[in-house]
């Protein structure tokens, strides 16, 4: 009988930690989290551990990220973000930093998926402050990007409109804004606009961008682990 009430209790004990624990956990790097990503911004975290035990050392068999309406910085220029998911696959958090500072930090990198939509006019508030293009505007289309201001590019100087696509830079480091046609005229142009630079945000893991999408009015861009 001692040895049944003894299993009943450690199953009972396990079923409330694999329950409660990792909500806890969840919500501390949630909390983490909001401290980059603004205090207007919604931040979701949801934690997979099986047994519970290993999030004492901060394994994970998958963590899921869900933010919206946040403001990181970008070479200490607000980028606004309409939304951010990110999914981590095997990965190990070192809980000492979390749990002490609430600082978010990769004891291991695992597999990391991320997905940022920025809009249009989020992004040419972004382009203006940065002095990358003054009094910028932006268009998302569905097939291109029309942006317009007062820019240095190559060779040209000057208030000009373009349109362009967007690609990846060969690093995989850098969004980058190529035109096409400018003030309405084609031209063969070999020079590009940074627009997004994944290093300045100083990520917990090494990521590079693997793909980017026209999403009418959103920019959709992704990045993952090596």
């Amino acid at each position: 009988m001692n040895a049944l009430r003894i299993a009943l209790a450690v199953i009972l004990v396990a079923v409330l930690g694999q329950v409660l624990v990792p909500p806890v956990v969840a919500g501390r790097a949630a909390a983490a989290l909001h401290t980059v990503t603004g205090r207007a911004s919604t931040d979701r975290v949801a934690l997979t551990a099986v047994p519970f035990w290993t999030l004492a050392a901060g394994q994970l068999q998958d963590a899921t990220v869900a933010v919206s309406h946040a403001t990181v910085a970008l070479e200490g220029h607000p980028l606004q973000v309409s939304r951010v998911t990110v999914s981590w696959q095997q990965g190990q958090v070192a809980m000492g930093p979390l749990l002490q500072r609430g600082q978010l930090v990769a004891a291991r990198v695992g597999r990391v998926h991320l997905t940022v939509k920025v809009d249009g006019p989020a992004l040419a508030r972004f382009l203006d402050e940065s002095g990358r293009v003054r009094g910028a505007v932006v268009t998302v289309g569905a097939h291109h990007v029309t942006l317009s201001g007062q820019v240095s590019l190559g060779s040209l100087h000057g208030r000009i409109a373009t349109r362009g696509r967007l690609a990846i830079s060969p690093d995989g480091q850098e969004l980058l804004f190529v035109p096409q046609v400018v003030d309405g005229l084609s031209l063969p142009l070999a020079a590009s606009l940074p627009l997004l630079d994944l290093e300045t945000l100083n990520l917990p893991v090494p990521l590079h961008f693997s793909r980017v999408a026209l999403a009418p009015p959103y920019i959709v861009a992704e990045a993952q682990s090596p």
